[in-house]
């Protein structure tokens, strides 16, 4: 499969706009303007190729929502006991933005993808709560869920992770999709682009 930069950008403006939320258009145009459709999602790893962390975020929500269909069909509509039916807008805003830090993070050079070092100094799912609320304002399952989406490794705090996804288990369910669409999906997208 080939990453279709323009084709991204629109399904994910689009997505964006179906949340309505409130200043939702200064997000998507600071999206836009800093370079998320075209920025990699790495620098050795996973879509580490211009338009990579878009064709990551899209990947994550279709992960996201295959995983939760599963556990809701063998759960009984519930993951330790708290029900999973978060709203839509919810599972938008989390998927899609989770990896909004890497924005400026790594600069597409002639030899490859260098590591951008004058950025925000901010831990992976702090820089990107901050770069989001910015703009729009997030509900505390969605700041957790984006918070903790690296699991415990993000800050290797096991016993504040283990703590929010007891009691916000919808992070967890991120985290997850987030491993699955980085080992399994994103590698199926040949190092290619169409512009």
């Amino acid at each position: 499969m080939k990453i279709n930069i323009k084709e991204n950008k629109e399904i994910i403006t689009n997505l964006l706009k179906s949340t309505e939320r409130e200043n939702i258009k200064s997000l998507i145009d600071h999206l836009s303007l800093n370079g998320f459709f075209k920025a990699p999602c790495s620098k050795n790893h996973h879509l580490n190729i211009e338009g990579g962390l878009a064709q990551h975020s899209l990947n994550v929500l279709d992960a996201y929502q295959t995983l939760k269909d599963d556990i809701l069909n063998r759960q009984s509509a519930s993951f330790f006991g708290v029900d999973l039916r978060i709203p839509e807008s919810s599972e938008i805003i989390t998927c899609l933005l989770h990896d909004t830090c890497k924005i400026d993070q790594y600069d597409i050079v002639p030899d490859g993808i260098e590591y951008n070092h004058d950025t925000i100094p901010l831990g992976h799912g702090e820089k990107s709560l901050f770069l989001i609320s910015e703009h729009i304002q997030l509900s505390i399952i969605e700041s957790v869920m984006i918070r903790w989406h690296m699991g415990p490794y993000d800050s290797g705090d096991y016993f504040k992770y283990q703590k929010q996804i007891s009691k916000y288990p919808e992070a967890i369910l991120l985290h997850f999709a987030d491993n699955y669409a980085t080992h399994f999906i994103d590698p199926l997208y040949e190092y290619e682009v169409k512009p």
